[in-house]
């Protein structure tokens, strides 16, 4: 709602996929960002009273495909440090002035 939506390509099996067609090789950290910003949504989403992603389901990993090479980077989300994530998340409910009920 405050970012006026956000969608990754597909969910399959718990991970997050964005589909991306560069030209170029590599690890692209406004991609990667993106995809983590997805996964933070979710959990504000969430936190804030929603079903995030939909209910019973859960995000464990997060890729990107990169359809031109037939490439998946895969990050599992399990090994992202949670002090850093909820850092995250409380300073986006600052910028947002959002009441968590979580």
């Amino acid at each position: 709602m405050f970012c006026g939506g956000a969608d990754a390509d597909i969910f399959i099996d718990d991970t997050l996929y964005d589909f991306k067609c560069t030209k170029s090789r590599g690890y692209r950290w406004l991609e990667c960002s993106q995809i983590v910003s997805y996964y933070l949504l979710n959990i504000i989403d969430i936190q804030c009273g929603g079903i995030g992603i939909g209910d019973g389901y859960n995000i464990d990993k997060l890729a990107i495909y990169r359809s031109r090479f037939g490439e998946i980077e895969i990050i599992d989300v399990g090994l992202l440090d949670d002090t850093k994530v909820e850092q995250a998340i409380e300073e986006l409910r600052k910028l947002w002035d959002l009441t968590l009920i979580v």
